[in-house]
């Protein structure tokens, strides 16, 4: 419980990402295709991976998985998996 080490991340820590100052992490603004170079690409897929990793890392343990919310407003996070 509590803050999430470096190594709990597949990709960058939130610190180390490109967005990151004052404490925050921020999403990048869109690239623009005819301005691409693999550098921006680079920065803003680490950007957005962390920050979806960031959503996970405030749920501990399995529990957030499967009981519903305090609220009710919403199902738990659920994952249903199918066999092809």
């Amino acid at each position: 419980k509590g803050p999430r080490s470096s190594d709990w991340y597949t990709g960058l820590a939130p610190h180390e990402c490109p967005g990151y100052g004052d404490g925050q992490l921020r999403s990048l603004p869109t690239p623009r295709l005819d301005k691409m170079t693999k550098s921006i690409a680079q920065d803003f897929f680490d950007n957005s991976w962390t920050l979806y990793e960031c959503l996970f890392a405030g749920l501990n343990g399995e529990e957030p998985f499967y009981r519903p919310p305090g609220h009710g407003l919403r199902h738990p996070q659920v994952i249903i998996l199918r066999k092809r």
